[in-house]
């Protein structure tokens, strides 16, 4: 389950870099949400393995900036409130990511064994 929930989280990074296109926003927060939106989705594509699933944690302060920069930004208040749902949800997917199942490699500990 927590790779489908991941993978929502790449699908929110799509709508938030798609948000510019469906409200107009001022420049300033145009360019923060091109560049948090990827990184958005790199991240809960990354974190949809089980092997590099703590890598969503990540999406937190990604999440915190997409919500702070539409404020910051000067945005409407409807860019505003799309921004922090997308934000919230991050951050709550993140949250909500399931623990691995099993160990993988073992680091650099398994060379001297």
């Amino acid at each position: 389950m927590g790779m489908w929930l991941q993978l929502l989280a790449s699908l929110v990074g799509i709508g938030v870099m798609a948000l510019p296109a469906v409200v107009e926003v001022p420049e300033l927060v145009n360019n923060g949400l091109r560049i948090l939106g990827p990184i958005a989705v790199a991240t809960g594509g990354i974190a949809a393995a089980e092997v590099t699933r703590g890598v969503r944690w990540a999406n937190v302060p990604v999440g915190i900036g997409i919500a702070a920069v539409t404020t910051v930004g000067g945005a409407s208040l409807m860019a505003i409130g799309l921004a922090a749902l997308s934000g919230a949800a991050l951050v709550g997917l993140a949250f909500t990511g399931s623990q691995t199942s099993g160990r993988y490699g073992g680091g650099w500990r398994s060379l001297l064994d």
